[in-house]
C-alpha cells in the first residue's frame, strides 16, 4: 500500500483535478450523509433527504457519483489503454442500473411471487431471491473481468485491489448490513440502517475519487508502458502495492 499512498500524495500535490475531486466529493458526501441521518432522526418526510428512500436527494447524489465514476473509467481507458478500466466501467454501470432500476429487488419479488424461493435462516423469501439476482448478475461480470485479466498490464492488479476494496465496502453495506438490518427489525433499527445506507454512499464516493485519480494521473507513476503483465512474473504486477 506504500506505493498507492505515495501516488495519492504526489497527485494531490501536482494534479489540480484530483485535488478538487477529493475536496468537493468527500465534503459533499459527509454533508449529505449527516443531513440524511439528522433528517431521519427528526422523522421528517423521507422523500427529500432520507438515506433510505430511493428517490431522495442522497440516493440521487450517489447515483450521480456512479455515473461520474463510469465516465472517469472511460477517460482512463482512453488515456492508458488498460482493459481494467473498461471492466470497472461495466461494473459501476451495472451498480448504477441496479440502484436506479431496482434490479435485484425486482428479481427477488419475481422469484418470491412465483414460489421459487422460500425463507431461510431468518431471511425472507424475497431476500433470498435478491441474493440470487446478485449471483446471476455476477456471471457476465466475471467474464468481463476475466477478459480484462487476460489482457492485464503492470499496475492493473494494484488498481483492481483499490477498487475491490471500494466495491467490497459497497457489497458489505448493501448485502451483509442490509440483511442484518432486516433481521433486527428494519425500520426499528435506524442506526444499522444509517451504517448500511451511509456506507453505500461513502463507498461510491471513494470509488469516484479513486477513478479520478487513476484516470487523470501521469501514467508513468503507476502503469508501465511495456507489454501486458501476463508476460511477466506475477510478483512484478504487485509492485504498485508497495513493499
Amino acid at each position: 500500500m506504500g506505493a498507492f499512498i505515495h501516488l495519492v500524495s504526489r497527485e494531490y500535490r501536482d494534479n489540480p483535478l484530483f485535488k478538487t475531486a477529493v475536496k468537493v466529493i468527500l465534503a459533499f458526501t459527509t454533508i449529505v450523509v449527516l443531513m440524511g441521518v439528522v433528517w431521519e432522526s427528526l422523522a421528517l418526510p423521507p422523500e427529500l433527504m432520507s438515506l433510505h428512500a430511493e428517490s431522495s436527494l442522497p440516493n440521487r447524489y450517489a447515483q450521480g457519483l456512479m455515473l461520474v465514476a463510469v465516465f472517469m473509467f472511460l477517460v482512463g481507458f482512453s488515456r492508458h489503454g488498460s482493459r481494467a478500466f473498461l471492466a470497472l466501467a461495466a461494473l459501476y454501470a451495472f451498480v448504477w442500473f441496479d440502484d436506479t432500476m431496482m434490479y435485484h429487488e425486482h428479481v427477488g419479488a419475481f422469484l418470491d411471487q412465483r414460489g421459487i424461493t422460500s425463507s431461510w435462516n431468518g431471511l425472507r423469501a424475497q431476500d433470498v431471491g435478491e441474493l440470487i439476482g446478485w449471483g446471476l448478475a455476477a456471471i457476465p461480470m466475471a467474464l468481463i473481468f476475466l477478459w480484462a485479466w487476460l489482457g492485464r498490464r503492470k499496475g492493473d492488479v494494484g488498481m483492481l485491489v483499490v477498487f475491490g476494496a471500494c466495491f467490497g465496502l459497497l457489497v458489505f453495506c448493501g448485502v451483509v448490513v442490509d440483511m442484518l438490518h432486516m433481521l433486527l427489525g428494519g425500520g426499528d433499527a435506524m442506526d444499522v440502517g444509517w451504517v448500511e445506507d451511509g456506507g453505500e454512499i461513502a463507498s461510491v464516493a471513494l470509488a469516484c475519487v479513486a477513478s479520478t485519480l487513476f484516470a487523470t494521473m501521469k501514467p508513468e507513476r503507476w502503469f508501465a508502458s511495456s507489454a501486458p503483465a501476463a508476460r511477466a512474473p506475477y510478483e512484478h504486477e504487485m509492485h504498485a502495492l508497495g513493499h
